[in-house]
């Protein structure tokens, strides 16, 4: 009896230590379907959209098209790892969303089919990804053809939320979905961080720095509030996720304390942990 008391007391002692470190007092919720739920609050909706017409603040900013801030288009889909393999599909989605904002339209295009034709047929959901279709290519072809277009833009952006919608209601039943789905929107999260900070480490703080930057520090706000919804081992089927919200937390309250006004010096050491992260994924597929 003495023993199952003290194995009670430890389980409690040891959930009361895990949930904290996400920096959120959110309490942990326990099935695939309130996650489901938290993820189309956070990300559907017209949310995806609404973060993809944001990215246009990088033109607002002066900032340009730098291809060597994308990740590689050879050799990652070769990974045997299914977790980068779905980080790298959040990534390439970013590459794609930052050669459109500068209608960079052949460069995204690429992308678009190395992730279709060679990243999704080696992830563990790729039968899963395959039932649920793509974005109506029509639509992709209007953007493509007509960049400048706003109403071809807007549409597009629609499209790929409502496709996103459809990833998340397969999450709500599918365990594996919901551990792609959660390890694509961290790849999504880092390439977004990489790219933002790369491009305005040196740049002098104005307000649409600083617009960019609180506009980061949401999107992690968003990630730790969505791992906030998982139970220890929901948690354990993703890997390093305890890891990822104890190193995102603090660069979301390096930006949310300065309210976006950063130093050079705190932009400096936010890139450095953001790219340490993503060179941990790419080291994983060398």
């Amino acid at each position: 009896m003495k023993r199952i008391k003290k194995i009670v007391l430890t389980s409690v002692f040891v959930l009361f230590m895990v949930f904290p470190v996400y920096g959120d007092n959110q309490q942990p919720e326990s099935n695939l379907e309130k996650t489901a739920e938290k993820m189309m609050a956070l990300y559907g909706n017209g949310k995806i959209a609404e973060m993809m017409k944001a990215r246009e603040q990088l033109k607002k900013a002066g900032l340009s098209y730098q291809a060597s801030l994308t990740l590689p288009l050879e050799g990652l889909a070769d990974c045997s790892n299914q977790d980068a393999l779905s980080v790298f599909c959040g990534m390439y989605w970013v590459d794609v969303g930052y050669a459109n904002v500068f209608h960079k339209t052949k460069e995204a295009q690429r992308v678009v089919e190395l992730v279709r034709t060679q990243l999704h047929p080696r992830l563990a959901v790729s039968r899963q990804l395959k039932s649920l279709g793509i974005v109506d290519p029509k639509i992709v072809r209007k953007m493509m053809e007509n960049p400048d277009d706003l109403k071809f833009r807007e549409e597009m952006r629609e499209a790929v939320n409502k496709q996103i919608e459809k990833y998340i209601e397969l999450a709500k039943t599918d365990s594996a979905m919901m551990v792609f789905m959660i390890n694509q929107s961290y790849g999504a999260l880092v390439e977004g961080l990489y790219q933002i900070f790369s491009l305005a480490v040196n740049e002098k703080i104005g307000p649409e720095i600083i617009s960019l930057f609180t506009n980061q520090a949401d999107k992690i706000s968003r990630f730790l509030e969505l791992l906030n919804t998982l139970v220890e081992n929901e948690l354990e089927q993703i890997a390093d996720g305890e890891q990822r919200a104890n190193m995102i937390a603090p660069i979301r309250d390096t930006i949310m304390t300065n309210e976006g006004k950063l130093s050079q010096d705190d932009a400096k050491r936010i890139l450095a942990d953001i790219k340490t992260i993503r060179d941990s994924y790419l080291n994983l597929c060398k």
